[in-house]
């Protein structure tokens, strides 16, 4: 296992992978027309085929409980890259889809629909409860999206724009209840997700939201999610369509297959064939021996990569066909993804806390400098003093920092003060 980066890493192109033929045409167009990484292509594809089944599939290998399809993608690229190209391509026949619904939604209620009666057929569901797809919404939408889903099931897809707003929103109660509310309907158990939410994010890298992001999820969310820096500038915007004609219709026509299994009256279940599950667990095996070397912060996130395996492994299968028993070859290549895109996140992590690490210091020696503009001269208790509530080791760092690069000076012991140059126009007057 290769130890986390200290630097922001950019995503590679993974080996070559038996992907199904659809899915791999895909991947293959994006990378061609657009210069998409293979990585983001295979990431937003299968965030797209999690968002068509819904909860319309489980994996079931006894005796482990029943596994859902729900996946979670978020993506950093640089304002102006090729990614929104690559999303729009992708989730185009979702969005006909939720293109048909709302219009069935407003010409008017279904007749057969009668009080105290489930809808019964699409039609009937779709005209009464229209949304499979939200796009861009605050936290209060978000919640309440769920209420008016076609099945309980919601895709949520945010723009960076929208995401940051989301973020923000999230951090603003005090006690946190928005950002537990939050983490429970991404794991699957909070009050909007009874049928299933499914995420799709655009993040700007480098940025607070991006790094409190990849900090703050935890690992029973990782283990169905995929976080990527895709490592994409700004680019032109090439003329050519990023899916080829023959490739977008087959790609639309797999996922309504796909999106008709929302129909079925019980779940469909995929079963593991033998060899799959060998292939499972020898993963298993090798994930507790390599972890040995590893941090004890890290074991959380990487004995979650079995779960994200047997998950892209039913994505993976679904895309493929609906038929038959999930097999060896597909399995191999799910355990390969889900050991790609955590070691990338492994190395996220390990960047996303030096940076936040280094927001938190700089921020605590500004308030430090502006304390000691008003104190004149003070010792380190009387600095103490005027940050009650936070360890005196936290500013005793910041002090340091601040003697180091001469914004501090100490002219007599343990008395500190701004040197001349930095205190303020009346201080020095005087």
């Amino acid at each position: 296992m290769n130890a986390p980066d200290s630097a922001t890493p950019t995503i590679t192109p993974v080996e070559p992978l038996a992907l199904p033929p659809v899915l791999g045409e895909v991947v293959s167009s994006l990378e061609t027309n657009l210069s998409l990484p293979p990585a983001v292509g295979i990431a937003v594809a299968l965030q797209t085929v999690s968002a068509a089944v819904g909860a319309a599939a489980v994996l079931r290998d006894d005796p482990a409980p029943p596994l859902s399809p729900s996946l979670h993608t978020f993506v950093a690229a640089s304002a102006g890259s090729i990614l929104p190209r690559a999303l729009d391509a992708v989730l185009a026949p979702l969005r006909v889809i939720q293109g048909e619904f709302l219009a069935l939604a407003a010409s008017g209620p279904p007749q057969l629909a009668r009080a105290g009666n489930p809808p019964a057929t699409f039609e009937e569901r779709a005209r009464l409860l229209p949304v499979i797809l939200a796009e861009d919404l605050t936290f209060a939408d978000f919640m309440a999206a769920p209420a008016r889903a076609f099945d309980g099931h919601v895709f949520h897809c945010q723009g960076a724009a929208a995401w940051g707003r989301l973020w923000t929103e999230l951090a603003a109660t005090p006690n946190g209840s928005r950002q537990r509310l939050f983490l429970q309907c991404l794991a699957g158990s909070g009050p909007a997700s009874q049928g299933g939410v499914s995420l799709l994010a655009e993040l700007r890298p480098g940025s607070l939201a991006w790094a409190g992001l990849v900090d703050f999820l935890p690992a029973d969310v990782c283990q169905r999610s995929l976080i990527l820096d895709a490592g994409l500038a700004p680019a032109c915007s090439a003329e050519d369509a990023a899916l080829p004609a023959a490739v977008a219709e087959a790609w639309e026509e797999r996922l309504r297959e796909l999106f008709q299994l929302r129909g079925l009256d019980t779940p469909l279940a995929v079963t593991v064939s033998a060899p799959a599950r060998a292939a499972f667990r020898r993963f298993h095996a090798e994930l507790v021996k390599e972890t040995v070397s590893l941090p004890a912060a890290s074991l959380e996130l990487v004995f979650g990569w079995p779960a994200l395996a047997r998950r892209l492994a039913l994505l993976l299968h679904l895309v493929g066909t609906d038929a038959g028993p999930l097999d060896e070859a597909t399995a191999v290549t799910a355990i390969a993804l889900a050991r790609f895109y955590g070691e990338h996140l492994l190395s996220l992590r390990d960047a996303a806390r030096l940076q936040l690490e280094a927001q938190a210091l700089q921020a605590d020696c500004d308030r430090l400098l502006r304390a000691l503009q008003q104190l004149g001269t003070a010792t380190r208790r009387q600095i103490f003093r005027n940050f009650h509530g936070q360890s005196y080791e936290r500013w005793n760092k910041a002090l340091m920092v601040l003697l180091e690069d001469g914004r501090v000076i100490e002219p007599s012991v343990c008395q500190f003060t701004l040197p001349e140059s930095q205190l303020p126009a009346y201080t020095a007057t005087l």
